[in-house]
């Protein structure tokens, strides 16, 4: 029976899928920790779609723009800072709301300081399975925080 399994997956492939988890893994981190998603804020399962779509537009967005950084300046787009790119993008967001219409200096310029923010390559890359935060010693919130406020003036 495991002779049976050997081919039909070898251990070569077994490799190259485990390569593409850790992608997807990554990514799901970027979206959960570079684009603050570790903690859901709305209450109601509709609001709660809303939020989840919300980031996954964001995050295809700063994908999009990475992707014509990588394109415009040749650069493997997977060396490209998420992280980078969305500190790019939230830098140049005043100028684009004051502007409004399309401007290509300041185009060229944001695609340019995305496609300068270069992650190293680290192939054959291990990470331990540890939680990085320490909990916290405070009590959690499970009162409205004018109550207790209220509370904590009364004390």
């Amino acid at each position: 029976m495991y002779r049976h399994h050997a081919r039909t997956y070898p251990k070569a492939k077994l490799a190259e899928l485990y390569g593409l988890r850790w992608h997807a893994e990554v990514n799901l981190d970027h979206i959960k920790t570079t684009l603050g998603m570790e903690t859901l804020k709305a209450q109601s399962p509709e609001m709660v779609r809303k939020e989840l779509y919300a980031h996954l537009i964001a995050y295809n967005l700063l994908r999009h723009l990475m992707e014509k950084a990588a394109a415009q300046y040749s650069v493997p787009p997977e060396r490209l800072s998420l992280q980078g790119a969305r500190q790019s993008f939230n830098h140049y967001r005043p100028l684009m709301a004051l502007l409004r219409t399309k401007q290509i200096a300041w185009q060229r310029q944001l695609l340019k300081m995305v496609a300068q923010d270069i992650v190293l390559a680290r192939p054959e890359r291990h990470e331990p399975r540890v939680k990085k935060q320490r909990p916290k010693s405070f009590p959690r919130m499970m009162k409205p925080r004018a109550v207790l406020k209220k509370k904590l003036g009364a004390a």
